[in-house]
């Protein structure tokens, strides 16, 4: 992992030492009279920049692509991790791992969640667990029996 966070940062420190000294010659050049190879560096200079913007604002998007993935509890989303540039496999395997990584996790507290259920519904007492809000995070069979519902999904449904 952090042989990875290098490779990526020792690229984006290459392209802005490269942008630096870019933009210095072409601002020499301009200076010394020399306006043709300071225009012809100027034009290469902003194409870069518009590259490195470009790439930015399209990792961006992978990333809130991602988030909004995670947050939908969808862990199907993959990017191309054998895309054109080396900085874009980087962050696409990076991201690719996070998603399996919360895919396995998540999977994992759904076993629980329902082994934990399982004990609960072999209890002959009743059980129900609320959060802050009300809202019943878990319940057994025997609470649902003794309360006379068949859905119990917050508190407020006991004032009937």
């Amino acid at each position: 992992m952090k042989k990875r966070i290098h490779d990526i940062s020792s690229h984006i420190i290459f392209n802005l030492l490269l942008l630096s000294g870019c933009t210095g010659l072409t601002t020499y050049l301009f200076v010394k009279d020399q306006l043709f190879p300071a225009f012809l560096l100027g034009i290469v200079t902003l194409f870069w920049f518009y590259r490195i913007y470009r790439l930015t604002i399209r990792n961006n998007k992978k990333v809130a692509l991602m988030l909004d993935a995670i947050e939908n509890h969808d862990h199907t989303i993959r990017f191309n991790e054998n895309p054109v540039q080396h900085s874009e496999k980087e962050i696409n395997s990076a991201i690719n791992r996070i998603t399996q990584n919360l895919k396995k996790a998540y999977e994992t507290t759904l076993q629980q969640d329902k082994y934990y259920e399982l004990i609960l519904n072999c209890l002959h007492s009743g059980v129900v667990v609320t959060d802050d809000n009300g809202y019943v995070f878990q319940k057994n069979n025997e609470a649902l029996r003794l309360l006379g519902l068949s859905v119990f999904t917050h508190i407020k449904q006991l004032k009937k």
